[in-house]
């Protein structure tokens, strides 16, 4: 099922503040300011100047009708919709506070989770780590309609490059934990992205030093990947109707060949 509104529309801002138009209905958002991720923004002095500023929008648990919020409830998942503010963190660009996931059922696995990218630009950060090591950490550009996956086992962060705001949306497991303190811990990713208009794609990329080991870089394309029904500029809420192409984020131990092809992704 793909929307009759234009895509770039889809989870379009409502009447009232920050609200956003979903099922017919507005919808109010939790609010992300500078104070709540204050450890992982690099310019400490214009986080503490800034500290009440909003950063992005989140509107969760989200469905089109009744009908829908019970096929999205029976196959344990959640739908939700972000929308960034137009701003950049002192020399960085804005960004998400960045987590990992809970284990699933299966203990070798965490929970992998889904974005789409709905308008504007955005570099989606993905790393595992052991210890205090990294591992590995690549990094995925996606323009409007790209759908990126987040591996099991990997956490995750996004960086938001357009001038104006951003909206994103993710199918997410209902029992995935986001856990925020190792990523405070270490004041961040594995890099930072810095703005630098002189470079190709307007991003300077630098190591944060709190990591005992970090790897270079790897650049990975968007995982549009029609066979799970991930096909760019066709809206994902329409797998409320195919649940089925979303069972790898409950059930991330039977798709090890999917994770080796989100991984090597070139």
């Amino acid at each position: 099922m793909q929307t009759k509104q234009k895509f770039s529309d889809y989870g379009k801002k409502g009447d009232k503040t920050n609200a956003i138009i979903f099922g017919g209905k507005e919808r109010i958002p939790s609010v992300r300011v500078v104070q709540d991720m204050k450890e992982v923004i690099l310019d400490k002095k214009w986080a503490e100047k800034n500290s009440s500023q909003p950063l992005y929008y989140m509107y969760r648990d989200l469905a089109e009708n009744k009908e829908d919020a019970q096929k999205i409830k029976a196959a344990n998942l959640r739908f939700d919709i972000l929308e960034s503010t137009a701003i950049r963190l002192g020399n960085e660009y804005n960004k998400t506070a960045g987590h990992y996931h809970s284990i699933s059922h299966n203990k070798n696995f965490t929970y992998p989770e889904i974005y789409e990218l709905i308008k504007g630009e955005a570099y989606y950060l993905m790393q595992k780590v052991e210890n205090d090591k990294v591992i590995d950490v690549y990094a995925v550009r996606a323009s409007g309609g790209d759908k990126v996956i987040m591996p099991s086992n990997y956490g995750h962060f996004t960086i938001f490059l357009a001038d104006d705001s951003i909206r994103m949306s993710n199918w997410t497991p209902s029992d995935s934990l986001s856990d925020y303190g190792p990523i405070k811990q270490k004041r961040g990713a594995a890099y930072y992205a810095l703005i630098d208009k002189e470079s190709k794609d307007g991003v300077r990329w630098v190591k944060n030093e709190n990591y005992s080991q970090v790897p270079p870089l790897r650049f990975l394309k968007p995982t549009n990947f029609s066979d799970f029904g991930l096909i760019k500029n066709i809206n994902m809420y329409g797998l409320v109707n195919n649940p089925e192409k979303l069972d790898y984020l409950n059930n991330p131990q039977n798709y090890s060949e999917l994770w080796e092809r989100v991984l090597n992704n070139e």
